[in-house]
């Protein structure tokens, strides 16, 4: 099909859908070149809202096309304003759409009259072609109550006294496009930043009924649905005005009733776009424990404001709403209002945001319900609002709310009730201090209690009259905010007059300044100056007094007092006597005054340190006394004696200083610091002393030690020398005495060795070297023995050694391991002579020694020639802990000039050993390893090898050749020319290689001879040869001639060629041999009829055979006739020998022949009579002499 009729068809079944759709489709003046299509046929609007509508242009023409568009809206109310986004389309192309839009916008002051239609003509341009569609437009009645709450006292807000009632007219207007009725509501709110942010004072305040500017609130909405009544039903969620609000997210809930029908309003406020937010509701009767309905609704935010509301019809009684708002799982809002329902309700007061109106508070609409409000007409609501007693100042808001009846829609405008208050502030004051004096300091707290029902927060300043002065610090100077029946303090800082006198006074006035009451207070309070009187001690310096001596010291005592006083010094002391002066002293006031006194102690007094001294300084009229305590210090004084050992006398010995004790005992009241030293020591001696101590006084006493040691060649006898008790603080001497000492004759000894620690092996000897040292006195003699030593050799070198006094010695200990396996602990002992209880001796470890050797070989050699020598050097190395022998072995194939055995030290540089090896006639040709095993006598289980690898050389014959000799043997050197003989080939392998090869029978005619080859080892039908290194392959040849018989000697020999491993051929020939072939005359090809007859071939002899067999027959034919029965007798018998001759070989096959009982036979193929081999058994093959060919030789019939 065509597409112009496919288009045909389709423009066919258009008109006749456009038939059955005529009803439907909107007005179209058309031409089938232009087709027209709306979005929306029919657009319903709000006042001041707008949409767009998509108009579709096809050019159902054959060419391209521009269009002009054009709107007739002649017959439109002039409420709508319809406009084209294109007035001309250009370049569509036949079959193609293209798409323009059309903006509807209505007037906020359209009524529903307004509604009508509009025609959208389309033309092609220059052309009267054109289709015109028709755009039906609507008006939505619309339902929007308000509230002008900016009426209400100056701009919504309304001030009020407490305990006052006032009614307030507020205007109410239907600001929708129908009639409706308003039902008004009254809900506190605690969130009033909204009003001040769009809160403009100035209007009127004066109460009761309130006009102001309306600059704020919330003035439009819409609401699409239908005014529903019944049970659980009405219009559920809408967005409002689509009016976007900024600010924190708000829920609210109000409720109004006509009659029974209660309806349920959820606003949500400042929502973000693109959140998902859920509503949860329930509605409950009071008193009940069900619910009457509940419910949850969903949407999704585009940022405006959303309302959902319901209807339902209920009977009278108190109602509630509750519902929360979540927002991804987490509450937004909480919201529930409540309102009483009777027979004839009309609107009600509730709640909203869960807050009710304030206990004690009424706040009401009088009238809550308008009824049959036209379009765009205003009432007055009057709203009733009354202050309880005792309420606090302050601002509070309430919601004002206006719902549609008929539309189902609620604003909330906000009113803020400033509660006014009293102000009254009462002052206290208290002083720091119940004297003031003169020059004295202190602080006035000054008490301020807010008095009033409003709070105040004040400004403060102080000042003084009189003998004063008086300050605020700043933080003190600025009053906090203080709440009605709160107090807070000030404090002011007061200084008085140092000229003030008794009895005087000054005046403190504190002013406030009330910043929120603006009321300024005073309070003044008066100080009243006192007198003072007192003494003060400035100076009471001790005084410090030596026993035997005097002293005198100064108080200095201060006129503490407001007035000149006489005042003297007394002084007393239970151990010492106090002198001071009796005479009355007149000191004014704050002056100072010096007063001396005096003391004494005994030269031996028992005082010591700080004595304290009462002291009294007294005013002449007894109105002060000031008693205190002096001191005064007596220096103390010290005394120290010294005793020593016991007789004056101690022992020592050079193995065993002595420690001598002296006692310091001091006498004094002061403790003594005291310390040994001495003077006349011996030489030799040496001495110590301990630190120097201090002696407590009063006796005490502290020991002292000195510790004297000697050398060890101090001889025997006693040494005196003196000891000295020191004052280290002036080096002066205490006490001293005389001492000795007495050293007795001794005897000791010390054995040492560097290392107690010795591997001992079994084939060498270990040494140990010890040193024995006389520490004794007296010259000595050493015994040496050693303990502990079984499976060991042992020597000792010398046993005995004599020693003076601190001389020394060695003695050398030789070990050699003999039955001991393991390690062995022994014990060293050196004894005196002089004393044989003086011993030293220490213990000596034998160690098994670690075992370990290495063998090295190097060489510059690569290779060598067969039973070549090549040179090498050998490196052996003892790497263990002790002397060792190491046994060498070398390789075997060779043969090698190697050290059999060397003896080793331990960790002894590397031993070298210059080896030269030959290589034995038994090596092969190819790569060899020497390799030598160094092994230990110490312990064979440890050894070392080296090796080295060296090629050797294949042995080869002057030629390059391989060492190969090729012999042939056999018993019979003649062969019959139609037999076989068989002989042994050697081939022998004197070379140091293994060769591989062929055989050949070479010779003059060795071609006349069929040789055939098995290699007697392996019984195998070969030629070819491999043959080991001096190794012989043997073989057996067997010929048989093959050529034309003859008579003579044919000379031949075995040759064996090949290519050895490097590539090079080679041919080794045997001895040639001479082979005698013998042969029979064979039988004559023409032979004489008788004796001087002519010559006659075979051939013609086979004519006159067959003449003769014709002429025989024809003879037997002629006896047959000639005489019947004989005759066929005869010629039937003459019959069956010929057939049997003839028939006696039809079992052979072609080729096969059979012999004869001469042992000769016919060739199949020659018909040559020849004589078959005797030593062979049928079947066998055999060869012609005469044309060559083969013939198969079978076994003779079984009837034969």
């Amino acid at each position: 099909m065509s597409h112009q009729r496919r288009r045909s068809l389709a423009l066919c079944l258009l008109l006749i859908s456009s038939t059955f759709l005529a009803a439907f489709a909107p007005v179209v003046a058309a031409d089938s070149r232009i087709l027209l299509d709306l979005s929306d046929d029919q657009i319903d609007l709000i006042q001041g809202d707008s949409a767009n509508v998509t108009l579709t242009i096809e050019n159902n023409d054959t060419s391209i096309h521009d269009f002009d568009l054009t709107v007739d809206d002649s017959m439109t109310s002039s409420a709508w304003n319809v406009t084209l986004a294109d007035e001309t389309l250009s370049t569509v192309l036949p079959t193609f759409s293209v798409t323009t839009t059309i903006i509807i916008q209505l007037s906020a002051d359209a009524e529903l009259s307004d509604s009508g239609s509009v025609e959208i003509n389309v033309t092609q341009s220059g052309t009267t072609i054109s289709t015109t569609i028709t755009l039906y437009l609507s008006v939505t009645p619309s339902y929007l109550p308000d509230v002008e709450h900016t009426a209400v006292g100056d701009n919504g807000l309304l001030g009020i006294e407490v305990g006052e009632s006032i009614d307030v007219d507020v205007p109410i207007s239907n600001l929708g496009s129908s009639i409706d009725h308003i039902v008004l509501a009254v809900d506190e709110t605690a969130d009033l930043s909204d009003f001040w942010t769009n809160w403009a004072g100035g209007g009127n305040n004066s109460g009761g009924n309130n006009s102001g500017n309306n600059s704020g609130g919330n003035n439009s909405g819409n609401n699409t649905g239908g005014n529903n009544t019944g049970n659980n039903t009405g219009n559920n969620t809408s967005n409002g005005t689509g009016n976007v609000t900024t600010g924190p997210t708000e829920f609210f809930a109000s409720l109004s009733a006509v009659s029974t029908n209660l309806t349920a309003v959820l606003e949500s406020v400042n929502l973000t776009a693109n959140f998902s937010y859920v509503v949860d509701w329930t509605l409950q009767q009071n008193g009940s424990i069900f619910p009457h309905d509940a419910g949850i609704y969903n949407w999704t935010s585009d940022g405006s404001n959303h309302s959902w509301n319901q209807t339902w019809n209920v009977t009278a009684g108190e109602w509630c709403i509750s519902a929360t708002m979540t927002e991804n799982l987490s509450a937004v809002g909480n919201a529930t209002t409540c309102m009483t329902v009777s027979s004839g309700s009309s609107g009600g007061n509730g709640t909203s945001m869960g807050r009710a109106v304030p206990a004690g508070w009424e706040v009401r609409w009088l009238n809550s319900t308008l009824e049959n409000m036209s379009a765009g007409e205003s009432r007055t609501g009057t709203l009733r609002i009354s202050v309880p007693n005792g309420e606090a100042p302050g601002d509070y808001g309430f919601l004002l709310s206006a719902g549609s009846a008929m539309g189902n829609f609620t604003i909330s405008e906000t009113v803020v009730v400033r509660v006014n208050g009293t102000h009254n502030l009462t002052f206290s004051a208290t002083d720091s201090t119940t004297n003031w004096l003169p020059n004295g300091t202190g602080n006035v707290t000054f008490d301020v209690y807010n008095a009033g029902t409003s709070e105040s927060e004040s400004l403060y300043s102080i000042s003084a009259t009189g003998i004063c002065t008086a300050t605020l610090d700043s933080m003190e100077a600025d009053g906090d905010r203080l709440s009605s029946e709160y107090t807070e303090s000030v404090i002011a800082n007061v200084v008085i007059d140092v000229d003030a006198s008794e009895g005087e006074t000054c005046d403190l006035t504190l002013s406030a300044w009330d910043e929120i009451g603006e009321v300024s207070y005073t309070h003044i309070h008066t100080l009243t100056i006192g007198a003072a009187h007192g003494l003060a001690v400035v100076n009471n310096a001790a005084i410090t007094l030596s026993p035997g001596e005097s002293a005198s010291g100064m108080m200095t005592i201060r006129n503490t007092g407001t007035e000149a006083t006489n005042i003297r010094l007394t002084g007393t002391s239970p151990d010492l006597t106090i002198d001071t002066s009796s005479t009355f002293v007149t000191v004014e006031s704050g002056e100072t005054i010096d007063l001396s006194w005096s003391t004494s102690a005994p030269a031996d007094t028992p005082l010591v340190g700080d004595q304290s001294i009462d002291f009294s300084a007294e005013t002449q009229d007894a109105s002060s006394t000031l008693n205190f305590t002096g001191t005064a210090t007596i220096l103390p004084w010290s005394s120290i004696w010294m005793t020593g050992p016991l007789g004056g006398a101690f022992d020592v010995g050079a193995d065993s200083p002595a420690t001598v004790d002296f006692t310091m005992t001091n006498d004094g009241t002061g403790s003594a610091n005291v310390s040994l030293d001495w003077s006349g020591a011996p030489q030799g001696f040496t001495i110590t002393v301990s630190p120097s101590t201090s002696v407590a006084p009063n006796g005490a006493n502290a020991t002292l030690s000195m510790t004297v040691g000697i050398d060890d060649d101090i001889a025997s006898g006693t040494y005196s020398f003196t000891v000295l008790a020191m004052n280290p603080d002036d080096g002066s001497t205490w006490d001293s005495m005389t001492i000795n000492a007495q050293v007795d004759q001794r005897a000791e000894v010390r054995v040492l060795v560097a290392g107690d620690s010795l591997p001992v092996a079994s084939g060498a000897d270990s040494v140990f070297t010890a040193t024995v040292i006389n520490d004794g006195n007296e010259p000595d003699t050493f015994a040496i023995t050693l303990t502990g030593a079984a499976g060991f050799e042992v020597g000792i070198s010398p046993q005995t050694l004599t020693l003076s006094s601190g001389e020394s010695g060695e003695v050398n200990i030789t070990l050699r391991r003999t039955g001991a396996s393991d390690d062995v602990e022994m014990t060293l002992v050196v004894e005196s002579e002089n004393d044989d209880a003086i011993t030293d001796s220490l213990s000596l470890f034998a160690t098994v020694p670690e075992v370990s050797v290495q063998a090295t070989v190097t060489t510059n050699v690569a290779s060598i020639a067969a039973e070549g020598s090549a040179s090498l050097t050998l490196f052996l190395t003892n790497l263990g802990e002790a002397e060792d022998t190491l046994l060498v072995t070398g390789p075997s194939g060779f043969v090698c000039d190697h050290p059999s055995q060397t003896t080793l030290a331990a960790g002894a540089a590397a031993e070298s050993h210059a080896v030269t090896c030959t290589a034995t006639s038994t090596l092969l040709a190819g790569t060899h390893t020497i390799a030598f095993t160094a092994t230990s006598l110490s312990d064979s289980s440890v050894n070392s090898t080296a090796s080295v690898d060296l090629d050797i050389e294949p042995h080869r014959n002057a030629d390059g050749g391989p060492m190969l000799a090729v012999s042939m043997s056999g018993d019979d050197w003649s062969i019959p020319w139609n037999s076989s003989a068989t002989y042994t080939v050697t081939i022998q392998n004197d070379g140091n290689e293994q060769v591989s090869g062929f055989l050949n029978l070479a010779g003059e005619y060795a071609q006349d001879l069929s040789p055939d080859w098995n290699f007697v080892d392996e019984n195998q039908t070969i030629s070819v040869f491999t043959v080991a290194p001096r190794g012989v392959a043997t073989y057996s040849l067997t010929l048989q001639p093959n050529g034309e018989p003859t008579i003579g000697s044919i000379d031949i020999r075995i040759e064996a060629s090949g290519t050895l491993t490097d590539g090079q051929g080679y041919s080794v020939s045997s001895p040639s041999t001479t082979l005698t072939v013998e042969f029979d005359d064979p039988p004559p090809k023409e032979a004489e009829l008788w004796d001087g007859g002519p010559m006659v071939n075979a051939a013609n002899l086979a004519i006159a055979m067959l003449s003769g067999w014709i002429f025989a027959g024809l003879l037997v034919m002629w006896i047959r006739y000639s005489s019947k029965s004989r005759a066929k007798k005869s010629a039937q018998d003459a019959w069956d020998e010929a057939t049997e001759e003839e028939n006696k070989d039809a079992d052979l096959k072609h080729g096969e022949i059979r012999a004869d009982e001469d042992g000769t036979a016919r060739c199949h193929a020659c018909d040559s009579r020849i004589r078959l081999p005797t030593d062979k058994e049928a079947p066998f093959r055999f060869k012609c002499p005469t044309c060559q060919e083969m013939n198969r030789v079978m076994p003779p019939r079984e009837e034969d």
